[in-house]
């Protein structure tokens, strides 16, 4: 993969917008692979890095713009997703297409999203249509990810994957971190 390390005001600004990051966490997620069975599931998730940040934890888009990433690993019923998070920033707007490139340097099969985050308890993701079926893992990576590194303590988190909105409770215990799809109150 081509990363490159991030000067110190582009890594500033990651900290101040995610927390200091510390990844040494790991879980496991069993994940159906229907969204509508989402909901009371209990994913298995391990976040792929350890501090200290280093190059590998970073990419550059063609831009020049350079994006945090976390990359996690998500059992599913189909077997393990391998699933890298990208993490925007305020610096510019960005489109899954302007990662295209990013992604390609990425293992075979990686499913690669957006995300955006908005405030404590929520992340908004955008994800490439062919991998809809990949929501729930993706939302599941997505919750235990803020919990882990950005130090969001939200009981839930509603995490909202291409307009559909998943509230998960990621959890920490001595087996590791676990993500919950919890069911929306009745209407």
């Amino acid at each position: 993969m081509n990363a490159s390390i991030a000067s110190a005001s582009q890594l500033e600004r990651s900290q101040l917008s995610w927390g200091v990051i510390p990844r040494q966490h790991s879980c496991t997620c069993r994940v159906s692979a229907h969204e509508d069975q989402f909901h009371m599931s209990v994913f298995t998730v391990r976040l792929l890095r350890t501090v200290p940040l280093g190059p590998e934890d970073f990419v550059t888009l063609p831009s020049g713009e350079v994006l945090q990433i976390c990359r996690a690993a998500v059992d599913t019923a189909d077997g393990v997703k391998s699933i890298t998070l990208f993490l925007a920033s305020d610096a510019a707007p960005l489109t899954l297409n302007s990662l295209v490139t990013v992604l390609a340097a990425e293992a075979s099969g990686t499913i690669g999203a957006l995300v955006r985050t908005e405030a404590d308890g929520r992340a908004t993701v955008e994800l490439a249509r062919e991998h809809g079926a990949h929501t729930p893992a993706v939302a599941a990576a997505t919750a235990v990810m803020r919990a882990s590194w950005a130090w969001d303590e939200s009981p839930t988190i509603i995490v909202t994957v291409n307009g559909a909105t998943i509230p998960v409770a990621p959890r920490f215990t001595d087996d590791g971190w676990t993500a919950t799809g919890i069911a929306p109150p009745a209407v």
